[in-house]
């Protein structure tokens, strides 16, 4: 991700793209991590027919999915131990203080992430340290 590695990013010949649950959550976590705010850390998300893997499952058909939600692979998300790692080289969050459950959804594409964790700063403190953070990643 150029938000957290963009100097190395410049150097490498080779680079791998993040999970999509995994972008979209250490996107809303970075600037806590980079803060030291991060403790115990809870997020949902939910994602379309489109994410959600690619293999031919009963689950995976828009018929069942439409006009229904489901829970999978919860607080045991392949993408956890990624998230973790890129927010460690950052910050000191713990595996075990990391929580997820994601969803599937009724809609073909998008993906929708929540996060709760305790936090001192007010609404104008934590509107400072986003538009801090990202005022070098125009995107």
């Amino acid at each position: 991700m150029p938000e957290l590695q963009k100097e190395k990013i410049k150097l490498a010949n080779n680079i791998a793209n993040p999970g999509c649950f995994a972008t979209a959550i250490q996107l809303s976590l970075l600037p806590l991590a980079k803060a030291g705010l991060l403790s115990e850390v809870y997020t949902t998300g939910i994602t379309g027919s489109t994410g959600a893997g690619q293999s031919l499952a009963a689950t995976s058909h828009f018929s069942w999915r439409a006009n229904n939600i489901q829970a999978y692979k919860t607080l045991t998300h392949q993408h956890n131990a990624e998230i973790v790692q890129s927010l460690n080289s950052i910050s000191t969050l713990k595996e075990e203080d990391f929580n997820f459950v994601p969803w599937r959804g009724d809609f073909t594409r998008g993906i929708f992430t929540s996060s709760q964790l305790k936090c001192e700063l007010c609404i104008e403190e934590l509107d400072n340290l986003y538009n801090e953070y990202y005022k070098s990643h125009p995107l």
